[in-house]
């Protein structure tokens, strides 16, 4: 009968040198397909919203994230995101919260992003919440915005011209643009009323786009969000996930990174 590579290792023999290389090289290979398709663990984006004026600190200087152990990236809306941006400085992330309303007409929609761009000059990401329908795709790419966060996405991933990553909730609606599913930070779970948060799960090389209060009412890290990034920290020090912010997550879809999955979108789904 024919033996396995293993066997004829445990029986020993000439081939045995031959036969253990060829076993290294296959599991070498093995890995770095494993690794280049980005199964390795699951990338985590945490999202922080803005949901009070932000105050600047009597000393100067910018306070809001800064503390976090890993990268977040902040929503805030029209209204909030200038102060944010003063407050955040211009190395932490954010995005425009539209709502609905602004989508009634191409003008509307582009005045509100030529506001926030005077605060946030490198604008490329917007959330519409609430489930509100996006229109005008095509000015939202000639405006410079590469993302749009949503609370749902088709189940049938209709309109989508370029595969995603499976298991990955996002499609890309237009060329140019993508649309990524965000979910709340915690759902509920058995322990829920006695004030103990349940994580989602994370696939190993799913993804997960998560949303909590960003900051309290004095202008600090809220304490949900605190939770959140101790979280992510934690996953990731185990190596089963990665945190990475929106800009990073819609740069690796298109293809811009280094550590783009498997080289290219089409590869990877």
């Amino acid at each position: 009968l024919r033996q396995s590579a293993p066997d004829r290792l445990r029986r020993g023999g000439a081939g045995d040198d031959t036969d253990l290389r060829w076993w290294l090289i296959r599991l070498a290979v093995a890995g770095r397909i494993f690794m280049a398709g980005g199964q390795c663990g699951g990338l985590i984006v945490v999202c922080g919203t803005v949901t009070a004026s932000p105050r600047q600190p009597r000393h100067g200087g910018h306070t809001l994230g800064l503390s976090t152990p890993v990268p977040v990236t902040w929503i805030a809306n029209a209204e909030r995101i200038s102060g944010a941006a003063e407050v955040l400085g211009p190395s932490q992330e954010l995005v425009l919260q539209v709502a609905p309303g602004a989508f009634a007409s191409r003008h509307r929609l582009r005045d509100v992003l030529a506001r926030a761009r005077e605060a946030v000059p490198t604008l490329s990401a917007i959330a519409v919440r609430g489930g509100g329908e996006i229109e005008h795709r095509s000015l939202l790419v000639e405006e410079g915005i590469r993302v749009v966060l949503v609370d749902t996405l088709p189940a049938d991933g209709r309109g989508a011209r370029r595969p995603a990553p499976s298991g990955w909730r996002c499609r890309n609606s237009s060329w140019g643009l993508w649309e990524i599913e965000i979910a709340s930070a915690s759902r509920r779970g058995p322990l829920s009323i006695f004030g103990i948060e349940t994580r989602p799960s994370i696939r190993r090389g799913s993804l997960a786009v998560l949303a909590t209060d960003g900051q309290d009412a004095q202008g600090m890290v809220h304490n949900r969000l605190e939770r959140l990034t101790a979280w992510a920290e934690k996953m990731a020090s185990r190596g089963a996930t990665e945190a990475v912010t929106l800009s990073t997550l819609v740069a690796r879809l298109s293809g811009d990174d280094q550590q783009t999955l498997a080289g290219s979108v089409l590869r990877a789904a």
